[in-house]
Order: structure tokens, then C-alpha cells, then sequence
């Protein structure tokens, strides 16, 4: 978290809300997950317009679920 929050303070960027699904494994798609959830449906509110990732392998580690998870943020 302490890297978000630096690299957020370095380009300037508003740092809204940190989604962390700790101990929930990228296998699961990003829909059945608490902060997934909660990310995809700020998203549909268009809370935000930036996701920052910190590794692309928490979205998802399939590129199925990537793929999937990506559709439905754009949505």
C-alpha cells in the first residue's frame, strides 16, 4: 500500500479508495470477489476514471478473467 500511496503523491494523482482482496486468490473472477464487487459497481457509479493495478496478476491470472475483468470496468 505504501507504493500506491508514493506513486500517487509522484504524479499527482487523487488517491480515492484502495481495493485489497487479501488472501483471495486471482483465480477468481473479480465479480465474486468482496472488493471486486465493490470495484466493478464504484466503476458503473464512475466514481473514478484511473484504476491503477499494482500487478496485473491481481486482477486476474487467467487471461480469461483479465480479459473479463477489463470488459466489465469499460463497461
Amino acid at each position: 500500500m505504501e507504493f500506491a500511496y508514493k506513486y500517487c503523491d509522484l504524479h499527482q494523482l487523487e488517491l480515492l479508495k484502495l481495493y485489497k482482496d487479501d488472501g483471495i486468490n486471482g483465480t477468481i473472477p473479480l465479480e465474486q470477489r468482496t472488493s471486486g464487487k465493490q470495484l466493478i459497481e464504484d466503476a458503473k457509479e464512475k466514481k473514478f476514471d484511473t484504476l491503477l493495478i499494482y500487478k496485473l496478476d491481481r486482477l486476474g491470472r487467467s487471461a480469461r478473467i483479465t480479459l473479463n475483468s477489463i470488459h466489465m470496468l469499460e463497461e
